[in-house]
């Protein structure tokens, strides 16, 4: 079975990354060029019925969730050989349909190539109903090169067809993050790590934003997040419109979340980046952000300072500055939420457990309007365990 890819030559690559100064704002590039095909080994999906051997994995984490009529996707990272990150990690995608009570292996994404690995899943559902998983590619643990690439199930609800689950390169670098509607456009983080090591990309380096053309799936940058430079940036960027018109930008760094704001609509002006008071200083982990449909901002991240522990949702009414309501999931070891709202108004949180112990995938449902009031009762779930707890994980 054959599986295309697509990328950007290098004419489009030197474009599509160019950076010039102009009175304190970031020169936007043109519109991505469509992709061109790319040689075998690239990332490509194959069904659990396929590849069986997959099921049983020594090592996962990182998940993503997103809820389509009723249905769960969880996606998440993981292999079948080593107990770490490493070259052939690749995304597992699993699905449920009666609540998070059971959970089937829908598939994975996979990459052939010698040395590279897929990682860093996260789930969109798009204002046509269309199912996004958005991922990143590395050499090694990584390379800090990247590329942010997507597979689109057009009809979640049904039985994908292993033949329609096509994979496309949006673009050459960076690790993209949650896609959000904003003023009518779909915004999507995309990080690229700061380092000298990531010598093809100097000018590319940092937190940029891009527009998705979800009907013809590609990208334009329209904007870029200022800089830390005297704070190491992870990044692992959240976004969130407020009130104003404004968009709230949350990133992780060495010490804690920070936060930026946009003057206006504008996406290359910022207000200088400071730690997010309202959260612990806990540098470990990411935490995530999202909008929900009445302005209110919520945020799963871990009640500690310094260990991935204790996590826990929040609401925030006034746009970030405080934290009006909290709600614990749980007080043992966790690391890395994402979240999602369903339709019926229902918080859905989900995150890691040793990642190479007990290899767990867990979640829980909280009632938006319970936790407004101070009365939520949250109801755990497991997608997938693999093992055991070590000690301190529970």
């Amino acid at each position: 079975m054959s599986w295309t890819v697509r990328r950007l030559g290098l004419p489009a690559l030197l474009l599509a990354l160019a950076v010039t100064a102009d009175g304190g704002r970031v020169a936007v590039a043109r519109p991505l060029p469509a992709p061109l095909a790319v040689e075998a080994g690239a990332p490509h999906f194959v069904s659990a019925a396929a590849e069986p051997d997959r099921a049983q994995r020594s090592f996962q984490g990182v998940p993503a969730v997103a809820s389509v009529d009723g249905r769960l996707w969880v996606a998440f990272y993981g292999d079948d050989r080593i107990a770490e990150e490493g070259p052939g990690n690749f995304i597992v995608l699993k699905r449920s349909d009666d609540r998070g009570r059971s959970w089937s292996e829908v598939g994975y994404v996979v990459t052939d190539e010698p040395g590279m690995r897929a990682l860093d899943p996260q789930l969109w559902r798009d204002p046509d109903g269309a199912l996004w998983l958005l991922f990143t590619t590395t050499r090694g643990v990584s390379d800090l090169r990247y590329g942010v690439y997507a597979l689109v199930i057009d009809k979640p609800g049904g039985d994908p067809d292993p033949k329609a689950m096509v994979v496309r390169r949006l673009a050459d670098a960076g690790i993209p993050g949650r896609p959000v509607l904003i003023g009518g456009r779909v915004l999507l983080p995309v990080d690229l790590r700061e380092s000298p090591r990531s010598p093809l990309f100097p000018s590319g380096t940092g937190k940029w934003i891009y527009q998705l053309d979800y009907k013809r799936r590609s990208l334009t940058r329209v904007g870029r997040i200022p800089d830390t430079p005297d704070v190491l940036s992870f990044q692992e960027t959240s976004l969130a419109p407020l009130s104003d018109g404004s968009v709230l930008a949350m990133f992780r760094t060495r010490e804690g979340q920070y936060v930026s704001r946009s003057e206006g609509t504008d996406l290359n002006r910022w207000s200088p980046p400071e730690r997010w008071a309202a959260l612990p200083p806990n540098p470990e982990t990411r935490a995530r952000l999202i909008p929900l449909p009445d302005g209110t901002l919520a945020v799963a991240f871990n009640d500690d300072p310094r260990r991935r522990k204790r996590m826990t949702l929040a609401l925030s009414t006034d746009g970030g500055r405080t934290l009006a309501k909290t709600q614990l999931l749980t007080g043992g070891a966790a690391s890395y939420p994402d979240l999602t709202l369903d339709e019926h108004g229902t918080l859905i949180a989900v995150w890691d457990t040793g990642r190479a112990t007990k290899r767990e995938i867990a979640g829980a449902f909280v009632s938006e309007s319970a936790l407004s009031q101070g009365a939520a009762r949250p109801e755990r779930f497991v997608v997938d365990r693999q093992g055991a707890s070590a000690p301190g994980e529970e």
